[in-house]
């Protein structure tokens, strides 16, 4: 269970009624209410410590919890001092329960969440801060004295930590799996949140740590939760295209750029060659594999025209169905079939099945490789029996801000990507990426991999968005 301490009279001052929660956490019993008075009757003995999950309620019993606090000047308070203040409070209750206490059978310590435990003994210590010995209750800073406390027989553990670096991680802003150990500590966790960091209430329970929705940064639009996938040698072109070929993670194997030929590729205008355009409702290597007309596609796409159909997509790549931009490529293919050779032998006139096609950079460079089988569109040609005679740079005249624009995304991750494609991007560290939009006067902070407390705590109140980005490579295919 997490609960948020919203700031009152500040952090000297709300001590007090927060280790009264703490107190119901220790004891699974509702013996305080959130403004400090004291329940009584029926309601005092209820459990603190539950939730419901698919409409079945829970209670847990704990011994270790954790004090989360968010402060301004958390760099400046001095930790001892802030144990010794809780430890002061704590003293002025004077209640001492019945408690379960852990304990350990020779080398074999209870742990934090166990059921392995016995009835209080006497403590040499109610409250002790410095002293790893028999204490009733022990407040800590650092996660290793945890076993300490449990070696010694401690019945409660309280982890206070003044959050001045990294704790908290956003699970939706995260690449890896958060662990075990980590995620455990939520059940028994306050947090003060002295800064507004969080848009919840005061008194606010749930299981799970804050999620990236529960951030007031994230209600204010300065958090983008999507990854945008940037390369330094392919740019946005794979974010880009991922939105209109979804499966390119899986389909293919990586190979080579025919840039590594030693045979420079030819630049060429596009309109100077008679395009077959894709057709949406095929599978493109279907499609190559059957003859091709250009006179009767441009009549085709003329009667579409007129009578209201939606005609054949111009200016779109011919594999991906994403539009092209900037570098594309004019490639010469040519289907070889069994008719076509038997005309040839017959008659002694030579059948010409070829057509261009026109394709992004991105997949060119990324998938498209001469002579090479191993690569999945080669190899969905190969069994079509088509294969790529020539290959012709050109120019499309859109920009990919025009392409940016028109993705089923949110506008701010539309900012963001258009911001990259025109300023380019600046790298601050491993971690770190900043673009700068001067027109609307924002700075977009990229992070790879993982955003934290601390990330999102150094640019609140800024005019700062920031976002995760991902470099990683696309997965080999199947």
């Amino acid at each position: 269970m997490v609960l948020i301490f919203k700031k009152h009279t500040g952090l000297q001052g709300d001590i007090a009624n927060m280790c009264k929660m703490m107190l119901n956490v220790e004891n699974n019993t509702n013996l305080y209410k959130l403004n400090g008075t004291k329940n009584s009757g029926k309601v005092s003995k209820e459990p603190y410590n539950y939730y419901t999950n698919q409409g079945i309620t829970y209670d847990i019993d704990v011994s270790i919890g954790v004090v989360l606090i968010y402060v301004s000047n958390g760099n400046q308070l001095n930790i001892q001092t802030v144990k010794n203040d809780f430890k002061c409070e704590f003293a002025k209750l004077k209640i001492v329960d019945e408690k379960r206490v852990p304990i350990c059978i020779g080398s074999s310590n209870s742990s934090t969440y166990t059921l392995l435990s016995k009835k209080p003994e006497s403590f040499n210590v109610i409250n002790s801060v410095d002293i790893y010995i028999r204490s009733y209750r022990k407040f800590i800073c650092n996660d290793h004295d945890i076993d300490r406390c449990v070696a010694a027989g401690t019945k409660f553990t309280w982890l206070i930590k003044i959050v001045d670096i990294a704790y908290l991680y956003i699970p939706e802003l995260c690449d890896s799996v958060m662990q075990h150990e980590y995620l455990s500590k939520s059940i028994s966790t306050i947090i003060y949140d002295g800064i507004n960091l969080l848009d919840m209430k005061h008194g606010a329970k749930q299981l799970d740590y804050p999620s990236v929705i529960q951030y007031k940064s994230f209600n204010k639009k300065k958090i983008l939760v999507e990854p945008i996938h940037i390369t330094h040698l392919y740019g946005l072109d794979y974010e880009i295209m991922s939105h209109y070929f979804p499966n390119i993670t899986k389909s293919f194997v990586m190979c080579s750029s025919l840039h590594n030929n030693h045979h420079p590729i030819e630049k060429k205008n596009y309109t100077d060659f008679e395009i077959r355009r894709r057709n949406p409702m095929k599978k493109w290597y279907r499609q190559l594999s059957e003859l091709y007309d250009y006179k009767t596609q441009e009549e085709l796409e003329l009667t579409s025209s007129e009578i209201g159909k939606e005609p054949y997509p111009l200016g779109v790549c011919f594999i991906t169905g994403m539009p092209l931009y900037k570098n594309a490529y004019v490639l010469k293919v040519s289907h070889c079939d069994s008719k076509s050779g038997d005309d040839e032998k017959n008659t002694g006139i030579t059948r010409d099945n070829s057509s261009y096609i026109m394709v992004g950079s991105f997949i060119l460079h990324t998938y498209i490789k001469k002579n090479n089988m191993s690569c999945r569109i080669q190899h969905y040609m190969g069994l079509c029996g088509v294969k790529i005679i020539d290959c012709y740079l050109t120019n499309y005249d859109r920009c990919e801000t025009d392409v940016i624009m028109n993705l089923p995304i949110s506008q701010v991750k539309k900012d963001i990507m258009s911001t990259i494609s025109i300023n380019g991007i600046h790298n601050v560290n491993d971690h770190r990426i900043i673009t700068c939009n001067v027109e609307k006067n924002i700075i977009y902070c990229g992070f790879k991999d993982y955003i934290n407390d601390i990330d999102i705590i150094k640019y609140m109140g800024t005019d700062t968005v920031i976002f995760r980005y991902t470099n990683n490579r696309p997965i080999p295919g199947y």
